[in-house]
């Protein structure tokens, strides 16, 4: 159980609440036919999910209670999703999304997480859920993939940024990452906006 207790807390992360929260946001407005009910379910798994696999990275003290959570949280509302009109093949990319974030966590443990590689592959999870709202409603494989990869890039290029200024700034890190928090939020949610936009379009 050492293992456990060595990065922070993933949930108390704004930024990683603010990506999965413009993700699903993007997966619903895309597609203004479609009931946004279906996608807000699909939402609410992926933050099942992640609850889950943020409770490998706590600890011993609060694992069991919070993978509870998110396991109750992902049944409950994945139930709901299979039980909907929706196409079943989004299953597939939370399979995909629980695995990357496997990768993520092993890659934080051994790199550290404010690493490329870590940065990477744990943001992969947050942005998936636009496309599989999008797969979900029964849009091309290409489209989802395009929704996916217009959130992904370019929510890692804003935080392979944000990681290299706290790697500069050292012990005045944390207050750094206050002051920039809210920014990126804004800037995550005008691109979310750009995508939707296009997405609307497709």
């Amino acid at each position: 159980m050492r293992a456990l207790v060595s990065l922070p807390d993933p949930v108390r992360s704004h930024g990683a609440w603010v990506t999965l929260c413009v993700s699903t946001a993007v997966g619903v407005l895309s597609q203004p036919t479609a009931p946004p009910l279906g996608g807000l379910v699909i939402g609410a798994t992926f933050a099942g999910g992640f609850l889950l696999v943020s409770a490998l990275a706590v600890g011993a003290r609060k694992l069991w209670a919070r993978l509870l959570k998110g396991a109750a949280v992902s049944a409950v509302a994945g139930a709901i999703g299979l039980l909907s009109a929706a196409d079943p093949r989004w299953l597939w990319v939370l399979a995909l999304a629980a695995a990357v974030a496997l990768i993520a966590l092993v890659a934080a443990r051994r790199a550290g997480f404010l690493s490329a590689t870590a940065l990477c592959a744990s943001l992969a999870p947050l942005t998936l859920p636009g496309a599989a709202i999008a797969i979900a409603n029964r849009a091309s494989l290409l489209d989802a993939a395009l929704v996916f990869l217009a959130l992904w890039t370019f929510s890692c290029w804003r935080s392979l940024a944000v990681a290299r200024s706290l790697r500069e700034l050292g012990a005045d890190a944390r207050g750094e990452l206050r002051v920039r928090g809210l920014r990126e939020a804004a800037y995550a949610a005008a691109w979310g906006g750009c995508v939707t936009l296009v997405g609307v379009g497709l």
